[in-house]
């Protein structure tokens, strides 16, 4: 089998595929990993910044130990609720505080000014669930941006830390953020990646998923190339009619199914092919007894009651049983080479010869048997069916038999060839002939099995030629 060229072939094919699925997955996890990023850097720095201004003041509130009264006392004292404002990308901003509470490492309110009105107890159960997930990660620690929606403005919880970086106490600011610098939408967020970046980055995952991904697919396109020349040798032998060679199945899987179901398809596709050829065999074996029974018996049968005849007359009439009996002789002559005829195409039906050989075997011996000049002309050289051989092999016995018995022809041409479509089969005599044709019972025989096989038979005259019979068979597999 010839072979294609490298990008024609399976393998770069899967590779390209691999290529294109491996940059396309680290485009979206790179992507995916920039959006997630950029959820966890919120809130931004402007706000961890403006925290800072009042970090210090109150960390001296807690530092200072005082009783509840004097931390709230401290507390109101020394945090102004006022706003300030903050530059972000070339636009100005305005933070307003709305109120501050201190909370305890139990949970509970040290202090609270501005808008909070926290009752006494735990604090948890009176903050909105979200920020309650915030102050249990503040009191243990955890990383979170303690920013989340609070009535119409904003719940911000930050943990308070002495120099060895210990939380000391939990602050819950109630703050007027502005919205459009946390939106949370993918969009906005996608907005705002550096693409040019991701793709470059992208092609790093290539490196190593390349080399092992080609390794991968190199052997496994290698193993179904495998397999499918396998398959190929094995639907050539089916071609020709090799039906008993299967194809090799080596797995379970898509393949391997696929081949069990062709290699099912070959038998039952054998096993039809053999019936047929019994049903033929069957139905050329019956037209031939049709032939005989219409034939030779009529003859016999007329032969005997010209015997019953010629017993009358042998005593009265002597002459006219001699004449009788010359007659009898000349119908069992005929009888017999009829007989001939049925056994010799028999014996072509059952023959596996090629058909070269037995038009050469039929002419042979019909031109050592009749003064007659016979031309030969074959050209075929392809495989027919059986039954086809058989048909031909017939129609030339037929033919010849014909042309002895009842042309004085000189000269007698037959040719056998084939175009891409059709078979042809021809034989012309040069005898005499009547201006009309008229098919006798072996003819009209023949005529019938031809049209059996969607072929043409034709007979005719032609001038300075003589009769001219022509047969023409499809090559066509489905109709031979």
């Amino acid at each position: 089998m010839k072979s294609g060229k490298f990008y024609q072939s399976l393998t770069f094919k899967l590779t390209l595929a691999l290529i294109a699925v491996t940059y396309l997955l680290s485009i979206m996890f790179m992507v995916s990993t920039s959006v997630f990023n950029a959820q966890k850097r919120q809130p931004n720095n402007e706000l961890i910044t403006w925290f800072s201004t009042i970090n210090p003041v109150l960390k001296n509130i807690i530092a200072a130990s005082g009783s509840r009264g004097q931390l709230q006392q401290q507390l109101e004292e020394s945090i102004a609720l006022t706003s300030s404002t903050f530059f972000y990308k070339g636009q100005e901003f305005e933070i307003v505080l709305n109120g501050v509470a201190l909370i305890s490492l139990e949970s509970r309110v040290l202090a609270q000014v501005g808008s909070f009105k926290f009752a006494e107890g735990d604090i948890g159960g009176q903050i909105p669930i979200p920020s309650r997930d915030d102050l249990s990660d503040k009191l243990m620690g955890r990383y979170n941006s303690g920013l989340e929606k609070y009535q119409n403005n904003y719940l911000y919880i930050q943990g308070l830390k002495n120099s060895e970086q210990g939380t000391i106490a939990i602050t819950i600011l109630d703050i007027n953020w502005p919205t459009n610098q946390f939106r949370s939408g993918i969009v906005s967020k996608i907005n705002e990646l550096n693409f040019y970046e991701i793709f470059v980055k992208a092609l790093v995952p290539l490196a190593v998923v390349l080399p092992c991904g080609f390794c991968i697919i190199f052997l496994a396109s290698r193993q179904l190339k495998y397999r499918l020349d396998h398959l190929y040798k094995t639907i050539a032998f089916w071609s020709v009619g090799e039906l008993h060679h299967r194809i090799q199945i080596v797995s379970k899987d898509e393949l391997g199914v696929s081949f069990e179901r062709l290699n099912n398809m070959a038998e039952r596709l054998a096993q039809n092919i053999e019936t047929n050829n019994q049903l033929q065999t069957l139905r050329q074996r019956n037209m031939l007894a049709v032939e005989l029974h219409d034939t030779v018996k009529q003859q016999l049968f007329a032969n005997n009651l010209t015997l019953a005849t010629c017993k009358q007359l042998l005593d009265s009439d002597p002459e006219q049983a001699k004449t009788l009996l010359n007659d009898i002789s000349t119908q069992n002559k005929v009888a017999f080479e009829q007989i001939n005829r049925l056994i010799s195409a028999l014996h072509q039906s059952a023959s596996n010869n090629s058909l070269n050989d037995e038009v050469i075997k039929i002419t042979d011996t019909w031109q050592q048997e009749n003064d007659v000049q016979l031309n030969v002309d074959i050209e075929l050289d392809i495989e027919l069916p059986q039954a086809v051989r058989s048909l031909c092999c017939r129609a030339l016995v037929e033919l010849l038999q014909n042309i002895r018995k009842h042309s004085d022809a000189s000269r007698v041409m037959f040719g056998l060839w084939s175009t891409d479509k059709m078979i042809h089969f021809q034989v012309a005599d040069n005898g005499s002939v009547a201006h009309k044709i008229e098919l006798g019972q072996g003819l009209t025989l023949l005529k019938s099995s031809v049209e059996e096989y969607a072929g043409i038979f034709s007979i005719s005259i032609k001038k300075g030629v003589g009769v001219v019979t022509k047969i023409e068979l499809p090559i066509a597999k489905d109709v031979l």
